[in-house]
């Protein structure tokens, strides 16, 4: 059986990625609580397990996972840990790119005054003229959570980049 190069993906592992892609875009613009907690357990579930791959697996498969983990807990931790209540104050770049992103997917639906005659109006009264911007949290925290995936797999690939280099120090060549 040959060797992978770092370069190769399975289609399982394409799979996995197009999976949790859409997954999370669908949480994303279709923005329900429902979608959010199927996407924010299927992270979660993913984190959990890439942790007993760290934990079986040998070698350079066992870089990649621990890399993985800690990348993607770290970021998912981290970026609910700096939430502000606007997002724009935000010191994270990912977190304005997804505000830059939610102004530009979602637009305000208005709401039929006829359906609803007595909802908050912009200026704190009650007005027909109301604007109602959907799910703007789940939207947020979905958005997160994919950013999470990906930090998770750009740190799978730094860590088996490191351990092939701490094999070549070593003169090892050789990969369990």
């Amino acid at each position: 059986m040959s060797q992978t190069s770092s370069r190769q993906f399975s289609i399982l592992q394409l799979m996995v990625v197009v999976t949790v892609s859409a997954l999370g875009l669908i949480a994303m613009t279709q923005s329900s609580p429902f979608l959010f907690a199927v996407f924010v357990t299927a992270t979660l579930v993913g984190l959990l397990c890439a942790l007993l791959f760290a934990i079986f697996h040998p070698g350079a498969r066992r870089a990649y996972w621990i890399g993985f983990c800690l990348w993607g807990l770290g970021y998912v931790t981290l970026s609910g840990l700096i939430e502000t209540d606007n997002a724009m104050d935000s010191p994270l770049l990912t977190n304005q790119l997804l505000t830059w992103t939610y102004s530009k997917v979602v637009r305000p639906v208005p709401l039929d005054p006829a359906l609803n005659p007595v909802l908050p109006a912009a200026g704190g009264g009650f007005g027909p003229n109301v604007e109602f911007q959907p799910w703007r949290e789940l939207f947020m925290g979905a958005g997160q959570l994919l950013w999470g995936w990906l930090f998770a797999a750009i740190g799978g690939w730094l860590a088996v980049v490191c351990y092939r280099r701490s094999l070549a120090i070593r003169g090892c060549g050789q990969e369990s």
